[in-house]
């Protein structure tokens, strides 16, 4: 039997992405943002270092097979201390934590509500 629903999933979705634009935290990440792209080739940076680490976090993810190069983990903490050297990059990094923690706990929320091993 199929039970109609009062509350409308999408609506509380769109009212959930309302509040995470609305929080603290993101509008921080925003203007963080905007204050790096006004250092020459910050963006840049960032977004190679990002590439770099999302690979670092994909080999970790897999396991056995794929051993991670200590020399390549050494060499991005060299760059992540030289990249936050520069304040505006290191506020940028900031506030990206800080947003990404309350999007993954909301995340972590929405999983565990939705677990079938309840």
């Amino acid at each position: 039997m199929f039970v109609l629903s009062l509350v409308n999933p999408y609506d509380k979705a769109h009212e959930l992405a309302r509040a995470l634009v609305a929080c603290e935290e993101f509008k921080a990440f925003q203007k963080a943002l905007a204050v790096m792209k006004t250092v020459p080739d910050a963006e840049a940076k960032m977004s190679e270092f990002m590439q770099k680490q999302m690979m670092i976090d994909f080999q970790r993810m897999q396991g056995g097979e794929t051993e991670i190069n200590p020399e390549q983990v050494a060499a991005m903490s060299k760059e992540y201390q030289e990249l936050a050297a520069v304040p505006e990059i290191r506020e940028f990094m900031n506030a990206e934590r800080a947003f990404t923690r309350i999007f993954t706990d909301v995340q972590g929320i929405i999983q565990k509500a939705i677990s079938i091993e309840q």
